[in-house]
């Protein structure tokens, strides 16, 4: 060691060597040395040298009567008090209790608790003695008395001091009982966990308490903890709760979660509520929880950390142990089957099922019905998914009936014996026919609403394809289906792609009831992101680093599941075997969704004089930079992860407010403000924003350009003109879209 690096430091090189790694945790700052200590002021004002040797024997002999007898620790630690020693007090040379006082900090920051309590009572010990010789009886009588005193009021404690128990009851003061949960719950060595009772106990006493509860208790020990620098020690044994208050507002109805809710569902929200700490402390990381705080990312689901996000369901799959004989169905046991899977669903997921091909998978059970069974069918369905919606969980996610003009798939083998001695020559013609009808239907209920309201729920998806377009029958179910949502709003049209082969044979339907699954969802604040950098270059660099947090976020999640799956049938994700198939798939689906994308590129690019084709470009090289790094990290980490959009408008909202606060008028320009509410949001997904000046038509192509970078289905919204908001121009429009755009999807609204 040379001369120069010495001279910053209380000891000598050999003292040096091997001392510093059990001084690691101690809390020194990061300031040079003023000088080293020669000298030590005794209790009665003199002056002689400081002797390190006399702390190592203090250490040691406190450290044999707790039956460590290692002179090499108590000279390492002796180093360890000189380090401190030097570094806290400064100036004027230490007093002896100043040491003292530096060895009992040091001897617990190094996680020496049993030498650590041996010493304080050997220190008391040597003060009392030291009394005691000075002639000081008085002061020693005092102490007695003190000390019976202390008995007394100890005794007097454990009898009148009454414990609000959890088990709704009041239990006479233990300090053990302080003592037995510290051990259990942080592995503490029991000599501390003694010292932290006993002062804690102290507090309790000298602040006169006749009744404590379990929580107040909780908060003493953990100031007691965290005053002794046991900080780790202290988040192990968090609680996880409401606050009163907050409880208080859930229950009365004064939180907007349970404005107007019943009793049962301010259950849920005081559960989600538990759940959702539990999943910020337990499940992910503080690096992904802390991207969540600062809203670079948003990790969905929180309050229902052990679920999965959603489903595609067969109903085939479902029905098929339902079927007689000659594979008939009652088709009122087909509503009540599809309620009684999604209600099971829910106990799984934290979103209503899509019911994938729905009108095909069902045709076999209603071939026989007539245009008035088939209409009663449709109105039984819908007010019973309508009053599911109006009841549940998840106003957000109503169940999805996706319908296909053309059949995508069979029903399966089972749905075969129905059609013996039917004299048909194909039958998937048959269940072709049955499919539209149900379908065509479906459309006229839904547009018919329930006693003139709209119905919440279900949510339909209308497949378009180039058939739909070839024949006068598909041209009419798309005119009514245009109809139906200029009244019925949130029907999506879907537009997967003009490379289907008319005449091209359908695929069998999947075994199982649950055809894939999305497990995880966390969502990229891109603005907020953007933010971060004032080039294009760093932006790229700070987006990569939160694309690998949210595949962190991912991965933590994926651990968490596979351990509440445990096996087939045993764990809380276990799926009924009752219910028919599979548990899950094997492998889930992971989303990375991208939000106020638009506002990203104003903000790297600015948004003066800057034209939406620029704009897009940017916004195309974006995502597929993110979709490059998420398809590197899928291979790295072994997960199926997709490259989604948001499409929730309150984590839109999120974003836009947290950026706000820290950026306030650098946004100005930049952030929007919703026209009802006045609420600052950006807009979501990669969508651009009405106030833009795009005709529906360039919306749909703009923004299909973007749909090609993404790796899972997104939908444009479009805002169109009453005056031509009629069923044939709008069909027109979707036929246009679907030909001249690679627009992934539609929705359509009016002013």
């Amino acid at each position: 060691m040379s001369d120069e690096f010495q001279e910053y430091f209380p000891f000598s090189e050999s003292e040096a060597e091997g001392l510093f790694d059990p001084q690691l945790p101690l809390p020194l700052r990061d300031d040079r040395w003023s000088h080293v200590h020669t000298e030590i002021i005794k209790r009665n004002g003199k002056r002689e040298v400081f002797n390190k040797k006399k702390i190592s024997d203090a250490i040691f002999n406190a450290s044999r009567q707790a039956g460590i007898e290692d002179r090499d620790l108590a000279n390492g630690l002796a180093s360890a008090v000189t380090l401190y020693v030097n570094k806290h007090i400064q100036g004027q040379p230490p007093t002896v209790e100043q040491v003292s006082d530096a060895v009992e900090t040091v001897l617990i920051q190094l996680s020496q608790p049993e030498t650590a309590l041996a010493y304080v009572r050997y220190r008391d010990r040597r003060a009392r003695i030291r009394r005691l010789r000075q002639g000081d009886m008085k002061g020693l009588l005092s102490e007695l008395e003190e000390a019976r005193i202390e008995r007394e009021s100890a005794q007097a404690l454990e009898s009148s001091l009454q414990v609000q128990t959890s088990q709704e009851s009041y239990a006479c003061w233990d300090r053990q009982k302080i003592v037995a949960a510290l051990c259990l719950e942080t592995a503490l060595a029991p000599d501390l966990a003694e010292l932290i009772a006993v002062e804690v106990e102290k507090q309790i006493h000298d602040a006169g308490l006749t009744v404590l509860t379990t929580p107040l208790i909780r908060e003493l020990v953990g100031a007691k903890l965290l005053e002794h620098g046991l900080v780790e020690e202290n988040e192990q044994r968090r609680r996880l709760g409401v606050p009163l208050y907050d409880a208080s507002r859930l229950i009365r109805g004064a939180a907007p979660e349970t404005v107007g809710a019943s009793p049962a569902w301010t259950d849920q929200a005081l559960a989600r509520a538990v759940k959702k700490e539990y999943a910020l402390s337990e499940v992910f990381s503080p690096e992904v929880t802390g991207a969540h705080f600062n809203g670079y990312i948003f990790l969905d689901g929180l309050d229902h950390v052990d679920r999965l996000c959603n489903a595609e369901v067969s109903i085939a799959a479902l029905l098929k142990k339902d079927a007689d004989e000659e594979g008939n169905i009652h088709p009122a046991l087909v509503v009540a089957r599809m309620l009684q899977f999604a209600a099971t669903l829910d106990a799984f997921f934290m979103e209503a099922p899509l019911w994938n091909a729905f009108n095909h998978q069902l045709a076999p059970a209603l071939i026989k019905s007539d245009e008035k069974e088939l209409s009663d069918f449709c109105q039984v369905l819908l007010e019973e998914c309508d009053f599911r919606m109006r009841r549940g969980k998840q106003a957000l996610y109503p169940e999805v009936l996706r319908i296909h003009w053309s059949a995508p798939c069979v029903p399966g083998e089972w749905a075969k014996p129905g059609l013996k001695g039917a004299e048909l020559d194909n039958p998937f013609d048959a269940w072709e026919a049955v499919a539209r009808r149900l379908a065509v239907k479906l459309l006229e209920v839904l547009e018919a609403g329930k006693q003139g309201t709209p119905y919440e729920a279900p949510q339909l998806e209308i497949v378009l394809e180039p058939a739909l377009f070839r024949h006068f029958e598909g041209v009419a179910f798309l005119r009514q289906a245009v109809r139906t949502a200029l009244k019925q709003p949130g029907i999506r049209f879907l537009l997967p792609g003009r490379t289907e082969e008319e005449g091209s044979a359908p695929l069998q339907c999947s075994e199982n009831c649950i055809e894939q699954a999305l497990w995880n969802r966390i969502v990229l604040n891109m603005s907020g992101i953007a933010l971060l950098g004032e080039t294009e270059a760093s932006f790229f660099n700070h987006l990569e680093e939160y694309c690998l947090l949210a595949v962190q976020g991912h991965r933590e999640k994926r651990n968490f599941v596979e351990g509440l799956m445990n096996g087939l049938w045993d764990g809380p994700l276990s799926f009924p075997a009752s219910m028919g198939g599979n548990a899950f798939p094997e492998q889930g689906r992971f989303m990375i969704a991208v939000d106020g994308l638009y506002e990203c590129a104003e903000i790297i690019a600015g948004n003066q004089q800057f034209s939406h084709r620029d704009r897009l470009l940017f916004m195309e090289k974006t995502l597929g930079f993110l979709k490059e790094k998420i398809q590197a990290a899928a291979t790295k980490e072994d997960l199926d992860l997709v490259l989604g959009i948001n499409t929730n408008p309150e984590i839109s909202k999120r974003f836009a407010n947290l950026d706000m606060n820290r950026h306030g008028s650098s946004l100005k320009e930049i952030i929007k403000i919703i026209p009802g509410t006045q609420e600052c949001s950006y807009t979501t997904g990669v969508a651009f924003p009405e106030a833009c000046g795009l005709t529906p038509f360039n919306q749909a192509q703009y923004e299909g350009i973007l749909h090609k970078g993404l790796t899972e289905n997104s939908v444009t919204s479009l805002v169109l003109p009453l005056r031509h908001a009629s069923e044939y121009t709008l069909a027109d429009l979707l036929k246009k879209i679907m030909y001249q755009t690679d627009c992934r999807g539609v929705v359509l609204s009016t002013e």
